[in-house]
């Protein structure tokens, strides 16, 4: 093993220990940034969703600024083993990069998976509720007063025909069940949460 070759690996345990202290950090502040974005992703005022992903944005970047002060330290200690013209501490080197640019990628995972589960969670939340008030729904018939069915789980106003005397009545939706055709275009593919009968009407 080569003298430079030595030296690049005498660093390395010091710089892992660095990225570890960063790493901690980062996911100190997305746990409590996560927390906070939860409740008020939940709340169902606007300028409240507004600071939610403002939150985001800021913690996002605080990260981002995490990641980029152990690039500057990556840089400063091993840039210069880069150009060493020695088998041995080309292939170190090369081992040691891709390990810190999986660092790199660790970090940007904290931040999107603080985010990821309370948005996720928000969403199936504002669906369950959507779907227990449209299975509440006993629309009747102004003429008639037969019940009339409400098949969907319908984002807009619509009307439906009385089956008893043929009459038209009006569904309206609640403002949660227009929240919830939000949600499911958001869902993922493998979220079994908006399976079932109550499907979203054309």
């Amino acid at each position: 093993m080569s003298h430079s070759s030595d030296q690049l690996n005498a660093l390395i345990p010091r710089l892992e220990t660095f990225l570890g202290k960063l790493t901690a950090r980062a996911r100190e502040v997305a746990a409590e940034a996560a927390a906070a974005f939860a409740e008020m992703q939940a709340s169902g005022d606007k300028d409240t969703r507004v600071a939610a992903h403002t939150l985001q944005a800021g913690v996002t970047s605080q990260i981002t600024g995490l990641a980029n002060k152990g690039r500057e330290v990556f840089e400063q200690q091993f840039k210069v083993f880069e150009t060493i013209d020695d088998p041995a501490t080309e292939a170190a080197y090369e081992r040691l990069e891709e390990w810190f640019e999986t660092w790199e990628d660790s970090l940007e995972a904290i931040a999107e998976e603080a985010f990821a589960a309370p948005e996720a969670n928000h969403d199936q939340a504002i669906w369950e509720q959507a779907v227990a008030e449209w299975r509440a729904i006993r629309l009747t018939c102004s003429q008639c007063g037969a019940p009339v069915p409400v098949p969907y789980l319908y984002p807009v106003a619509v009307y439906l025909a009385c089956q008893g005397c043929g009459s038209r009545a009006t569904f309206t939706p609640s403002s949660t069940m227009v929240a919830a055709t939000r949600a499911t275009a958001r869902r993922r593919p493998d979220d079994p949460w908006v399976a079932g009968p109550a499907h979203i009407g054309n």
